[in-house]
């Protein structure tokens, strides 16, 4: 009840407020304009009349004293106006466009006359000119829309044809998760992860209207993200019956191989997409009341290519191989090398038996460990409807209400099944949403719009939970994708990311009200937009480390030391044999610790209720959350003089956390004070200590939100303010030199800023709060031994031991050493992040319908989001005693060990001094390959805190994973467009963006990786990992001039026919190489910003290396460096006392580009139906993009190779790629009336 009430007063409140014009900028568009007499001076009083040419429907207007009128909350399409008043001859304006999202300025000027004398013009390009604002990007009309080749046929493919736009969905610097879609004035967005293509409702090429991208710069009406833009209109009905049946059609057999495949020697996989529906529309009463409805399925038995890293034959049977100096392979027994004389695990060989024999050589070290790859089948099903309702109420109200749902299944091999070959996981999803909307003219300078929204979007994400196997008793992860040096895949996947399940039901109902008012010279718009958004999450996973099923990471991950005397002889010179190169150290640690069936750690997610009781193993985690958001906006579009307007407003929004019905949420205190973390303020205390020789490490307890007094995990913010201001002025110049350049009211000059703030999606919201330490707990055993000490071997040594879930008590203070492996916490005071655009334009209006625009375009991004970690290490850490640094000390050792070192280990007085006398040789011996590859994380927080009775970094947790603000980014790009309306049966738009983007790792809220060092954010700020510094697009419709009414007229009935109606249309996308870097190692340990989330921190260049498709004699055949041993020798590992800034970006990737083109022919079949046939072939030349290869130094067997072609994923999740694909060949077929 108390709900009912609740909405009902907002609904009451937001009806009494006049809103903004998302009447123009959400869903609709607007026509204003000024009429003026031969003179120049204003005409009051005029009567301008407006006729929707698909309806017959009229609104009217009066002019005002400065003889303006508006037309806004209007449906796109094409529209007729005339002007009339006494004295002046009546005025048309015939097939003006008024297009989403945008606003159409249409000047009339009178002349003198009777009032029964009409002169009619049609509008030209100059209506197109964007006056009104500096907002920029593009409209794509529905023509384009159901004409361009589009293999998914979801409008959302087209998003990329506009400038500053990347195919990964990046926006002009923003994060690929910051886009909005608003279709028919409601949010669309993916609020849980924020995929950048993905809308929580289908937006079918066959049920929409026309879209519009704003690429920068967005006036006051649009809030909550600051990336594109994105707003669509579905159809309507008219005055008129129109319908289709329709279907296309993907077949194997068109299409080209992959370069994959081919390689493999793989035939084509199976593939048949058949996408198929009808839609109908007209009236249900004439000029009254319309409908429109589609009904869109699709089916697709398709396949999905995964490769996994399966065991050699040699290391199926025991044995261990690896190259020695001289390039001669070492063949290791473990037996003779096993302090305990066993060998081999048999338990762990009958788990490698399981797999398959190898076929690709691609991954791997060649030797231990090889490629899998193969078609796993993965199907997809898919039924979508919509239907739209129109009710011209009157001349001043009209509404309109619609409703859209979709069944989807699709099965996919994110998950792989190596025994029986099929994938593990499977994606339900089932959205809806229901539209409603009410326009009225509530006086002639006075229009106000209402919309109600619902969208229902669950994402369900089924996987195979681990499953034992060869007579364990719990699942096992035989040196695999859960440790920080994954070598091996497993029968069925265990690791977290690919075996954890998850779904997310999201329900948000949107109120939004909006109105425009016209007074004078002024166009104000003003308004509010509440969202109750209620998100149900279940899950049971903690990103990484553990799923609510145990599993047994066998190896040496950190917790078990292989030791100098059960390895081979280290090689100490060039061209020595017989022994083990330094930079293969970890890499036999794992595979000989993970054949002997060594027990590093036992994890799982422990479940416990909102009583903090423990629940069953197995039980998932489930929060049910509910979230407030609101927006204030008001902006006002200023004619000063007819050739400059200026557009200035606020928008102000804030909304609540999420919180939990039952209170499943924690916060983190101080023990001892009770005082609540912040993140900043203690990374500053820990930072200030360790520069003094000094530690900060208190002991932390996790209060549940409902005992702290706290509304919710982080605070509100009531500062979001947003100003958007800008000015356009159209120059009338007629003569002379800046006649020929601007032109007579040709040209618009341009510019504005705008301060816009990042969404914060579910996953951040949401997500991050629940996996806090309390209610869901990793419990751990870590190095588990035996009955007499030594290291735990499953099977051997009995049943592999499980941690016990027990009942806690408010506060939660984790156990001594990592009673928690990770915790993740929202900081109290996180912020939404700032971004700050600026832009400066040049409109031209060209012959042949044609504008042309050049600008710059500008985004400085503040205090985004950043993952931060309590226990980044500090590796400043300064030794009072001798002021030698910690870094200095290990870059003493490291240097040492590794390739081209003495050897021979020196007392560092760092760790004398810290550890006692003799820690530096015993540091060494018992983490040599962690020196080596400069794990910092590994050999500090199961080193060095071990050692010392005053730990460093706190060991309640390995890692305490904050989500705060702090990041930075800077994106600065020219752009260049060229669009041509239709004329002579031609349309195109071409975009080319010149850019560079710079920040500091730059991840979107779905990423769990941390900072390279809490403690220095700068030490990664370098090209965004999106930057390409060249992006061009180019789409276009061209109808071949033949057939009646053409400029080739065969003037014969059944000529014309076969020559007429043919068309052709195009989409080329090419852009230039990523950023891309050498990494030092695996684990992302280099400056120990993160044992667990850490991000590939780029290897040190010291001599120049170029990039590019070289072919070579090896691997795969294709190499990104012509010299791969040259290109290796180029890098170095990063020295931490002297490298203030990582490698990260200082190569670049392989440019990418494709040519779409589609041919088509529409053939009449009486006066009123037609038959359509079209051919679209993707890729026509087609040209292989490659994904980059990810070249590190602890992998010189693959360093640079070039593995696999982009191809296209249909059921991959969450992301699938559509861009770029080799030779495929789309048939349609349409009837229509």
């Amino acid at each position: 009840m108390k709900t009912a009430r609740f909405l009902l007063a907002v609904t009451l409140l937001l009806s009494s407020l006049p809103a903004n014009a998302l009447s123009q900028t959400a869903t609709t568009a607007r026509i204003t304009g000024t009429v003026t007499d031969s003179q120049g001076s204003a005409v009051p009083g005029a009567t301008v009349k407006l006729t929707a040419k698909a309806t017959g429907a009229e609104k009217s207007a009066t002019t005002n004293e400065a003889g303006r009128y508006a037309f806004p909350s209007l449906d796109p399409g094409d529209y007729d106006l005339s002007v009339s008043v006494a004295g002046f001859r009546k005025q048309g304006v015939s097939s003006i466009a008024a297009q989403i999202s945008k606003s159409i300025n249409v000047d009339v000027v009178l002349e003198a006359g009777g009032s029964q004398e009409q002169v009619t013009v049609s509008a030209g390009t100059e209506a197109q000119l964007q006056k009104d604002d500096s907002s920029v990007g593009m409209v794509i009309d529905r023509d384009r829309i159901a004409r361009l080749p589009n293999a998914d046929r979801q409008a959302t493919s087209l998003l990329t044809l506009q400038p500053g736009i990347t195919t990964g969905g990046e926006v002009t610097g923003a994060r690929a998760d910051q886009n909005a879609f608003i279709l028919d004035g409601i949010d669309v967005s993916d609020n849980v992860i924020g995929l950048p293509f993905r809308t929580t409702i289908p937006v079918t090429a066959e049920s929409l209207d026309e879209l519009r991208v704003t690429v920068a710069n967005p006036n006051a009406t649009f809030g909550r993200a600051a990336g594109a833009q994105a707003t669509f209109v579905t159809k309507r009905g008219t005055d008129a019956f129109h319908g289709s049946l329709y279907e296309y059609h993907q077949d194997a057999a068109l299409n080209a191989n992959t370069w994959d495949n081919n390689r493999l020697g793989f035939a084509r996989p199976p593939l048949v997409d058949n996408r198929y529906g009808g839609s109908i529309g007209g009236p249900i009463v004439k000029d009254k009341l319309f409908f429109f409805f589609n009904y869109e399925g699709r089916q697709l038995p398709g396949t999905q290519k995964a490769t996994r890293v399966v065991p050699t034959d040699s290391f199926k049977a025991g044995i261990l191989k690896f190259r020695d100096a001289a390039g001669g392979v070492v063949t290791v027994n473990p037996k003779s090398l096993d302090p305990r004389g066993i060998g081999a695990n048999p338990g762990i060989l009958r788990a490698l038996a399981l797999m398959p024999t190898a076929n690709d050589n691609s991954v791997g070290d060649g030797l231990n460990t090889s490629g899998f790859t193969f078609n796993f089948p993965a199907n997809l099903k898919s039924d979508f409807g919509v239907m739209r309702i129109d009710y011209q109420l009157n001349e001043k109200w009209s509404i309109a209400a619609k409703g859209a749902a979709q069944r989807l299944v699709q099965d996919a091999a994110n998950q792989t099944n190596l025994i029986d070959l099929k994938g593990g996981n499977s994606f339900p999803e089932r959205p809806r949403n229901l539209t409603f909307a009410a326009t009225g003219n509530l006086r002639t300078n006075l229009v106000n719009e209402f919309r109600y929204g619902y969208i229902w979007d669950s994402q369900v994400f089924n996987a195979i939970s681990p499953t034992t196997i060869a007579g364990f008793n719990v699942a096992v992860d035989i040196a695999g994708a859960n440790t920080s040096t994954p070598l091996l895949d497993q029968p069925i996947d265990v690791d977290t990311q690919r075996a954890r399940r998850q779904s997310s039901f999201s329900g948000t109902n949107q109120f939004v009200d909006n109105a425009t008012w016209t007074k004078g010279n002024h166009t104000m718009q003003f308004g509010a937009d509440f969202r109750r958004i209620s998100t149900f999450h279940f899950r049971d996973d903690k990103v990484v480390g553990s799923v609510s099923t145990p599993v047994a990471e066998i190896g040496a991950d950190g917790h078990v030391s292989i030791t100098a005397s059960q390895r081979p002889t280290l090689c100490g010179s060039p061209g020595q044999s017989g022994c083990l190169q330094p930079n293969d150290v970890a890499r036999y640690n794992q595979l000989y610790a993970g054949l002997l069936g060594i027990v590093d750690r036992v994890s799982y997610l422990a479940i416990r209720d909102a009583s903090l009781q423990p629940t069953p193993i197995g039980t998932g985690l489930i929060n049910d959350t509910l979230l407030h958001h609101w927006e204030f906006y008001y902006t006002d579009s200023w004619k000063v003089k007819p050739s400059l307007t200026l557009s200035y407003g606020l928008l102000y929004q804030w909304h609540t956390p999420p919180t939990d019905k039952q209170g499943r949420q924690s916060v983190a205190i101080y023990k001892d004070t009770g005082k609540i973390v912040e993140v900043n303020d203690y990374l500053r205390q820990k930072k200030a200590a360790a520069e003094q020789g000094d530690i900060f490490n208190p002991d932390l307890a996790y209060l549940p939100i409902k005992d702290s007094g706290r509304d919710g995990v982080f605070e509100i913010n009531r500062k979001d303010f947003s100003p958007r201001i800008s000015i356009a002025w159209q120059p009338s110049f007629k003569e002379g030199w800046f006649g020929k350049a601007f032109g007579d009211r040709k040209t618009v000059v341009r510019g504005g800023y705008a301060l816009t703030y990042d969404r914060a999606n579910t996953v951040a919201t949401v997500i991050v709060p629940m996996l806090g330490v309390g209610f869901a707990q990793t419990l751990s055993i870590l190095g588990p031994t035996n009955k007499a000490g030594q290291p735990f071997r499953a099977g051997i040594d009995g049943d592999i031991p499980v941690p016990v879930n027990s009942a806690v008590k408010s506060p939660i203070v984790p156990d001594k050493p990592f009673g928690e492996l990770l915790s993740f916490l929202d900081n109290p005071k996180l912020l939404d992040p700032r971004n700050h655009g600026i832009d400066f334009t040049i409109q031209r209006e060209l012959p042949w319908k044609m504008l042309i625009e050049v600008g710059y375009v500008a985004r400085l991004g503040r205090e985004l989001y950043q993952s931060y970690n309590l226990n980044s290490n500090p590796f400043f850490f300064k030794d009072k005693k001798s002021g030698q640094t910690f870094a200095q000390a290990f870059d003493a050792v490291a240097t040492a060990l590794r390739p081209g070192g003495s050897g021979r280990i020196a007392a560092q007085p760092w760790f004398e001094n810290q550890l006692g006398a003799g820690s530096t040789g015993a540091l060494a011996d018992a983490f040599t390959g962690d020196f080596i590859a400069g794990n910092l994380n590994n050999i500090w927080n199961f080193g060095i805190d071990f050692f010392t009775p005053t730990p460093y970094n706190n060991q309640q947790a390995a890692d305490f994973f904050y989500r705060a603000n702090g990041g930075r980014s800077n994106y600065h790009a020219m752009i260049v467009s060229l669009h041509k309306r239709n004329s002579n049966g031609l349309t195109f738009d071409l975009n080319y963006t010149l850019s560079k983007s710079l920040d500091q790792v730059g991840a979107v809220q779905n990423s769990a990786g941390e900072l390279a060092s809490s403690f220095f954010p700068n030490l990664e700020y370098g090209p965004s990992f999106f930057d390409r510094r060249h992006i061009f697009n180019a789409n276009g419709v061209y109808d071949l001039p033949f057939g009646k009414g053409r400029m080739f007229d065969l003037k014969k009935g059944w000529l014309n026919s076969l020559v007429g109606g043919w068309y052709t249309s195009g989409i080329l996308h090419a852009e230039s190489g990523q950023p891309l870097q050498v990494t030092q190692n695996f684990s992302g340990q280099t400056y120990g910003g993160s044992f667990v989330f850490g991000y590939g921190t780029g290897a040190i260049p010291t001599g120049h290396v170029s990039t590019g498709l070289n072919h070579n004699s090896t691997g795969t055949g294709l190499n990104l460096f012509s010299d791969v041993k040259q290109a290796l020798n180029s890098f170095r590992p990063v020295l931490l006392s002297q490298d203030s800034r990582s490698g990260r970006g200082v190569l670049r990737g392989l440019s990418h580009w494709q040519l779409d083109l589609s041919l088509g022919k529409q053939t009449k079949i009486g006066e009123r139906m037609s038959f359509a046939l079209s051919f679209d072939l993707f890729n026509i030349f087609n040209h292989p993009n490659f994904l980059d290869p990810a070249p590190n130094l602890e992998d010189p067997t693959n360093f640079g190779q070039i593995t696999t072609q982009l191809t296209p994923n249909p059921n991959g999740f969450p992301l699938a790629q559509t861009f770029y694909r080799p030779r495929a060949i789309q048939i349609g077929a349409r009837i229509q009336f």
